[in-house]
């Protein structure tokens, strides 16, 4: 996946003009040291955050939220084809130019 970050991001900070390999190394490396450095703050966040999540009423709270979130997104894909085919139903009723604004969009 960063492979195709850097192919589809990096060509538009590189100049043609210039030598390509030093331009494509700098953006490599300033990239690897800032993902890095996000990997450490996560990291030192987590070990913080863990003492805290470990408390039963915090880890009570945690598992009712992400549950609920869960059955939430259950409920979503339960309903997805019944909104997906009204929503074509709607389309279809639609007047010609509206419906073109509706695909591209």
């Amino acid at each position: 996946m960063a492979i195709l970050f850097a192919a589809a991001f990096f060509p538009r900070f590189i100049h043609a003009d210039a030598s390509q390999l030093p331009q494509f190394a700098i953006l490599l490396t300033t990239f690897t040291v800032i993902a890095v450095g996000w990997y450490f703050v996560y990291a030192g966040s987590g070990k913080r955050l863990s003492v805290y999540l470990q408390r039963a009423s915090v880890m009570k709270a945690f598992n009712r939220i992400t549950g609920g979130v869960f059955v939430g997104f259950a409920a979503l894909m339960a309903t997805a084809e019944s909104w997906s085919k009204l929503a074509v139903g709607r389309m279809e009723r639609a007047q010609p130019a509206i419906y073109l604004i509706a695909i591209a969009g």
